[in-house]
């Protein structure tokens, strides 16, 4: 606590911390035996008395015009029959039956209250203090209290860390003799013992303010509010002590001196305006010099405030401490209030607190801030302004590290270029310490601006399609089958629209959507090429079959599984899974194949894998859009094993049981060659390595009845590479 005080300071004036070894040294203090105790130097509670009161006085006549303050803890919610009495002037050193003006910490409302006791017993309250202010678990207060010449009694309480804040004041002139300070606690049950604490007592001749009060902070908080702050408890301010005048002003309950300015009209966004403020007084009648200033408010657009970097794996550290944090980047030219917006992640959400981040300025949050935990594997983080608009969202997955190292935990995931923040330009922290909280990234860069194009399109009903884009769109416009129709970017991420058809679609019918146009944040043209969808119907047993399957890739790459529609129907892939079968028959490791509804048309190709960019370098990928990133897949041993396709029930579309003996046996190494389907019941190794998601480079020609088949030359040399070809020589002879 604070620093040795001498007791006496002038006459009926004194200090006490307590900074003493024994009770017993306190030799001026009197009170009921055995009911106190010093510990590290502060005056602590030692009743075992339950439903009783307990007191610790010394002498002290204060001046006419005094000052007193003490620090107070009370480890308990307080209530009727627990509390403490402090006796700023007492009649008798028996507190108990003393009369006089004392202050009540606690009783029913939980309140700091200012309390006169005449002789008789009867007691008035003078100042009834703010209800609730020791109603938590544990209370701790420095109270002060003024007595002017005039009889002008103030109270005030501080909590720690803040500013005094006035309960109140009054004027009394009641003379009771007084020649005694002290403590008077009543507790109940053995819940309380020990449980109260004073220190830092000071009584001294009040001296009165002559310090004016200061202006400290000055904030748009939002388009209808201003925040304004004093260097001390002002004397009430009115409307017209500001212009412009505020239709309410509000006191803040948590900053004494702090005070909330409500207005009718928005501001302008983006323009600044004129402020003033006119005859502030504090409770002492010192006024504040005028003050005229210029204020702005901006109202932040979407995209101006940047989920910029995202820390969701700090295990094992690599330079940083192991706790997740996501960092915000202001990237507009104006400061933005993030007071009550909200980062919204899977496991929960975080209210931002009263915070102005400054043009180009960072902001993390961290889980000593609130931020809610984030996954590993991958999470989608929405940050939304105080009107609970969409600024930012971020759907991030462990793929963007590039790196199976990186992607195990220590490094962040930072944006590469703030001005493409339309795309997910995120990937792997190079900064030595795994990443950059607070600061530039170190992988800022720059990144071409991207073209808004189709990547899919989803039913969701017979009226209704989502069409998914590559990056966020702010507006788009489609035509579907020449026609214009309505289509509605959807949030948090904006890659999707809703399009709504004038008509309901019809089975095994085709439609054409087109972009003519669309809004980003890269002012690019959007890829106007039409996309094909239709009517989703329930697949029968090989509707759907599986093509190809790579089951032992090269190093780097991962096993994919080509599924082909050889029906007439369209086939909504979030209706299919795929599987294992185990030893014992049973179906094991099902995964869902896509969750949003991705089409596969009738004769289209769909691979599926958990590394698209690595299948793309090894292998020609001559329709990328057919290729599907998925985050995890059954298992696929290199020498043997199964894939199943599956419908929604549960029921087996397709099978295949695979080994590595079905290669062309002339092949010695079969790593990084697929397995492609001939027919019903044949397969081969297909050529060049492996053809995802488009026509298998090994097929069986059809064959009409009647013809006749003859090889030329009729002797021949079989010469073998690892990529051969296996081709049949079909002769068709026309009938007799």
């Amino acid at each position: 606590m604070c620093a040795p005080m001498r007791p006496l300071l002038a006459t009926g004036q004194f200090s006490e911390n307590f900074n003493v070894s024994d009770i017993r040294e306190l030799s001026s203090w009197k009170g009921t035996d055995s009911a106190w105790m010093i510990s590290n130097g502060v005056l602590q509670s030692a009743s075992s008395r339950a439903n009783g009161t307990f007191y610790f006085s010394r002498p002290a006549v204060a001046p006419v015009a005094a000052q007193w303050e003490w620090w107070i803890k009370l480890d308990f919610n307080t209530s009727s029959t627990n509390y403490a009495d402090v006796f700023l002037q007492a009649d008798a050193d028996s507190l108990p039956a003393a009369s006089g003006f004392f202050v009540r910490i606690g009783n029913t409302q939980d309140e700091v209250s200012l309390y006169k006791k005449q002789p008789g017993g009867v007691v008035t309250k003078l100042i009834d203090g703010k209800d609730g202010l020791t109603a938590g678990a544990s209370t701790t207060l420095m109270v002060k209290v003024v007595r002017t010449a005039e009889n002008e009694w103030q109270l005030f309480t501080k909590s720690p860390g803040g500013t005094f804040a006035r309960e109140g004041k009054v004027v009394d002139s009641t003379k009771i003799p007084a020649g005694y300070f002290g403590m008077l606690v009543r507790q109940s049950t053995s819940t309380f013992w020990g449980r109260h604490f004073f220190d830092d007592i000071v009584c001294t001749g009040f001296q009165r303010d002559i310090t004016a009060p200061d202006l400290t902070r000055l904030e748009v908080r939002d388009a209808q509010h201003i925040f304004v702050l004093f260097s001390e408890s002002v004397d009430t301010p009115r409307v017209e002590n500001f212009s412009p005048q505020p239709s309410q002003i509000i006191a803040d309950p948590d900053a004494p001196g702090g005070y909330t300015l409500s207005y009718v009209s928005p501001f302008p966004s983006g323009l600044p305006f004129n402020f003033s403020l006119r005859d502030i007084k504090d409770e002492s009648g010192n006024y504040m010099p005028a003050r005229d200033t210029s204020l702005l408010y901006y109202r932040a657009q979407r995209r101006d405030v940047l989920i910029h970097e995202i820390f969701p794996d700090p295990t094992p550290p690599v330079g940083l401490p192991p706790v997740e944090y996501v960092e915000l980047y202001n990237r507009s030219a104006f400061p933005v209030q993030l007071k009550g917006w909200k980062l919204q992640a899977s496991a929960g959400a975080v209210t931002l607190p009263v915070h102005t981040l400054q043009p180009k300025a960072y902001f993390v949050l961290s889980s000593s801030t609130g931020l809610p935990s984030l996954a590993n594997e991958q999470d989608q983080l929405v940050l939304y302004d105080n009107d609970g608009a969409v600024m930012h969202a971020v759907a991030y997955d462990k793929s963007w590290y590039g790196s199976t190292f990186k992607e195990n935990g220590g490094w962040s995931l930072e944006m590469i270029d703030v001005n493409a923040a339309c795309a997910a330009t995120f990937k792997a922290s190079i900064a030595a310490a795994g990443g950059t909280p607070g600061a530039p990234n170190s992988v800022a860069g720059t990144i071409a601006a991207a073209t808004p194009s189709l990547v899919m399109l989803a039913v969701t009903d017979s009226m209704q399609v989502q069409a998914f884009f590559n990056i966020s769109v702010d507006s788009v416009e489609v035509l579907v089958d020449g026609l214009p129709v309505r289509a509605t970017p959807e949030p948090p991420l904006f890659q999707s629209a809703r399009v709504v058809l004038p008509t309901a679609m019809r089975t095994r019918q085709l439609y054409a959507l087109n972009v003519v146009a669309a809004q980003t944040c890269a002012n690019t043209a959007p890829d106007k090429a039409a996309m094909l969808f239709g009517l989703p119907e329930p697949p029968a047993p090989n509707d759907v079959v599986i093509n190809e399957v790579l089951f032992n890739p090269p190093a780097g790459a991962e096993d994919f599984v080509e599924l082909y529609n050889r029906s007439n129907k369209v086939i909504d892939c979030s209706q299919l899974y795929l599987a294992n079968r185990r030893a014992g028959g049973n179906i094991d490791n099902i995964t869902r194949i896509h969750a949003l509804g991705r089409q596969l048309l009738p004769g289209g190709y769909l691979a599926v894998t958990t590394q698209r960019d690595a299948l793309c370098r090894y292998y020609a990928c001559k329709a990328q859009e057919n290729l599907l990133q998925v985050l995890s897949m059954p298992s696929f041993p290199n020498d043997a094993g199964s894939v199943l396709v599956l419908d929604a029930r549960g029921n087996v579309l397709n099978e295949f049981a695979y080994s590595e003996k079905m290669h062309f046996p002339l092949i010695s190494n079969r790593k990084g060659i697929s397995l492609e389907r001939l027919d019903s019941t044949y397969w081969h190794s297909a050529a060049g390595g492996a053809t995802p998601g488009y026509a298998n480079s090994q097929q069986l020609p059809q064959v009409n009845a009647g013809s006749q088949l003859s090889v030329v030359p009729r002797v021949f040399r079989l010469i073998t590479t690892a990529a051969m070809i296996w081709r049949l020589c079909v002769i068709t002879l026309p009938p007799r």
